[in-house]
């Protein structure tokens, strides 16, 4: 299967390469790592720490939930040690398992309320987060695309296809479009005060 998609990419390529060209003129071919490119940016910094922030509330936040989930099994099991009492009346021991069992159930509501501020704490991060990426690589696009205008074909060399396996095995680096592209993101970066 692996085999049947590298010859497609291949028969594609020299498909575009003979296709698209006027006989005897070389197709422009150029690379750029966009991996590089969106973590150079000033703002993708800015995201991250944005993010860190959120996260380390969200964890904070989850930490004050289970001191108090931590505080209810405390108190199961001390009604449990009290139920295991001798000299327990018969009243007092039914007064007491009803008791344990209303505290068994806030453990177990406890639980529930922890898992799900934890699953909707990352849902709610994961989507900022995608929200954030998103914005940053609309701003890179305009760059970009002025940048690779005068080629023909341009392949993003950080791109990965199934099973890991790159995209570009090879590019010589004197079209490699990563450092132009980096160097004119950093002019459009605000200037730090001293």
């Amino acid at each position: 299967m692996k085999t049947i998609r590298f010859f497609g990419i291949v028969l594609l390529l020299v498909g575009i390469s003979t296709s698209g060209f006027s006989a005897g003129a070389q197709p422009k071919i150029a690379t750029i790592d966009m991996s590089r490119v969106f973590a150079s940016y000033h703002k993708t910094k800015e995201i991250e720490v944005r993010l860190n922030e959120s996260r380390e509330q969200a964890r904070k936040e989850l930490e004050e939930r289970e001191s108090y989930l931590n505080e209810a099994e405390s108190n199961v099991e001390a009604l449990i040690a009290e139920l295991d009492l001798k000299d327990l009346g018969e009243k007092e021991r039914e007064i007491k398992a009803k008791r344990l069992e209303a505290k068994i159930q806030d453990v177990e509501s406890l639980k529930a309320s922890i898992e799900a501020f934890t699953q909707s704490r990352e849902q709610q991060i994961g989507e900022r987060s995608n929200r954030l990426r998103y914005e940053v690589m609309m701003e890179i696009r305009p760059v970009v695309e002025e940048k690779v205008k005068a080629y023909d074909l341009v392949f993003d060399s950080s791109g990965h296809g199934i099973d890991e396996i790159k995209f570009v095995i090879f590019s010589v680096d004197a079209i490699d479009l990563t450092k132009e592209v980096i160097a004119e993101l950093v002019k459009m970066a605000p200037k730090q005060k001293p």
